[in-house]
């Protein structure tokens, strides 16, 4: 619905917002969209079948993919950070599973395109 569409807009904007801050959690997130944990939980889960947490790394890692294809020189390391990811092994992981690559091998693929 158009009122769903608005809804998801706003959650990606806010998290784009804060995507540098490692801090930026769900309690965050939710005081950010005007509702509760629970009801914003509830409310992603419906329209992406996404926790909260997971909404927030997915947008991450999209980003960093985003980055790594613009700015093909840039280390993983300070994409990671840029994307608010202070553990490199954790960015390393989430983004595996997103994207089933590990980071260095996804950027040296972009690299050898260029």
């Amino acid at each position: 619905t158009p009122e769903d569409k608005s809804f998801l807009e706003r959650a990606a904007q806010c998290v784009h917002k804060n995507l540098s801050d490692s801090d930026y959690d769900r309690e965050a997130f939710a005081a950010d969209m005007g509702s509760s944990v629970s009801t914003l939980y509830n409310r992603l889960r419906d329209l992406t079948g996404k926790s909260i947490s997971n909404y927030i790394r997915d947008i991450r890692i999209q980003e960093a993919c985003r980055i790594a294809k613009n700015e093909r020189n840039t280390r993983v390391s300070d994409i990671a950070w840029r994307v608010g990811f202070r553990d490199a092994k954790y960015f390393a992981t989430a983004f595996k599973r997103i994207t089933g690559k590990q980071p260095k091998e996804y950027f040296a693929e972009l690299r050898e395109e260029s």
